[in-house]
C-alpha cells in the first residue's frame, strides 16, 4: 500500500538472516500513522520485534512526502489518513509498551535495549565530525557541512566540486539546543556559554517557568527534557532559543 518493496514475512526473514550471521546489534523503524493502522496493527508489529529480540527501534510519525505511491493515494482517495490526535495517542501507548519491556527512549524517536544506542545518531545528536562517501553524501569537519550531488554523471564529472557550508556561531548554538534537547542527555550549558550564549543569564525567566511546570530538569550544568514532554519539545526548543 505504501510503496515498499517488501512485505511483512520477508521483513521478519532478513532480521533472522541477519542474526544467524552474528550480527548482535540490529534496529527496525516502525512507522506510525499508515493508512487504516489502528493500535492492535502496531502493538503487533513492535511485539514481533520484542519476540525477535531486536536491540534498537526507532518509531517515527508518517511523513507523506510528494510524488511517493502513498501521496498519490492520499491525494486521489484511494486510502484515508491517520488523524495527529490518534497518532499521538498510539505514540504514547507504543513508548509505555516498550518501556514494560526493556527499551530505554534515549531519544525523541528511538529507544535502546541493553544500552545499544546508535553511535552514528549521537555522532549527529553531540556535533562529533563525521564523512560521507559517495552519492549525496554528507559530512561535517571542523564545523563545516559538505554535500556530494545526488546526480551520477555530475558526481563522475572531473568537474565536479562538492558544496559546503560553514555553520555561524549562532547555528552552532541553535543546533546543540535543538538537537541535545531530543535526547536523554540533554544540552550543556558549559558548551553553550563557550559558545557565547549564557543561556542561565538570557533565558533566566523561561527556564524557570520551564522547570517549575516540570518541562525541564537541570542537573550536573545540564537541560534535559523531561520523557513526558516530548511530545511539545518544538515548543521547548523556541523557547530556549537565542
Amino acid at each position: 500500500m505504501i510503496g515498499r518493496r517488501h512485505i511483512k514475512k520477508e521483513a521478519i526473514e532478513k532480521i533472522k538472516l541477519a542474526k544467524s550471521c552474528g550480527f548482535e546489534n540490529i534496529n527496525c523503524d516502525v512507522l506510525i500513522g499508515i493508512p487504516s493502522q489502528n493500535y492492535r496493527k502496531l502493538k503487533n508489529t513492535v511485539k514481533n520485534l520484542v519476540r525477535l529480540k531486536v536491540s534498537h527501534i526507532s518509531a517515527y510519525m508518517l511523513i507523506n512526502e510528494p510524488n511517493t505511491v502513498l501521496t498519490k493515494k492520499i491525494e486521489n482517495n484511494e486510502v484515508k489518513t491517520v488523524s495527529e490526535d490518534k497518532c499521538v495517542v498510539f505514540y504514547d501507548k507504543i513508548v509505555k509498551f516498550l518501556h514494560r519491556h526493556g527499551y530505554e527512549r534515549y531519544e525523541v524517536s528511538n529507544f535502546a535495549k541493553d544500552n545499544k544506542m546508535c553511535e552514528q545518531n549521537l555522532g549527529y545528536w553531540f556535533g562529533t565530525d563525521y564523512f560521507g562517501f559517495g552519492l549525496a553524501s554528507h559530512s561535517y569537519v571542523n564545523g563545516e557541512r559538505y554535500f556530494n550531488t545526488a546526480n551520477l554523471k555530475e558526481y563522475l564529472s572531473s568537474d565536479f566540486n562538492y558544496k559546503k557550508h560553514k555553520l555561524s556561531n549562532q547555528e552552532k548554538i541553535e543546533e546543540r539546543i535543538m538537537l541535545g534537547l531530543r535526547t536523554k542527555f540533554g544540552v550543556s550549558i558549559e558548551t553553550l556559554q563557550k559558545l557565547g550564549y549564557d543561556i542561565i543569564k538570557s533565558k533566566k525567566n523561561e527556564l524557570y517557568m520551564l522547570k517549575s511546570n516540570n518541562f525541564i530538569t537541570i542537573n550536573d550544568n545540564k537541560i534535559i527534557v523531561n520523557k513526558n514532554k516530548f511530545g511539545v519539545l518544538n515548543q521547548i526548543i523556541l523557547k530556549l532559543l537565542p
